[in-house]
């Protein structure tokens, strides 16, 4: 028997395609899911209620003086604004296939 004729050397579109479209929506699934986990356990340490006070003593301070200090946004609103552009350079070249 000759092992070489058992497995073609190239996967087919649809395999290709399926194997893609559930990697895709196992991830996606699994990253939608994941505050499941993490809100509450940020909730119970505190997090949640630290972030929003420290943002309306923000926005208090800038309402009585608008020369005060902002709000400060940190990192992880800045990888998500990031994460939005690389999705959308994917999405371009995507297009111009």
């Amino acid at each position: 028997m000759n092992p070489v004729g058992l497995f073609p050397a190239l996967p087919s579109a649809s395999l290709l395609m399926t194997t893609t479209g559930g990697l895709m929506l196992a991830c996606t699934t699994f990253a939608a899911f994941a505050g499941v986990v993490s809100d509450p356990i940020q909730r119970r340490l505190g997090l949640h209620r630290r972030r929003l006070l420290r943002m309306i003593d923000a926005l208090e301070r800038q309402f009585a003086d608008p020369a005060s200090a902002g709000f400060v946004v940190h990192d992880q609103y800045v990888a998500r604004v990031l994460d939005l552009f690389d999705l959308l350079g994917a999405a371009f070249r995507a297009a111009a296939l």
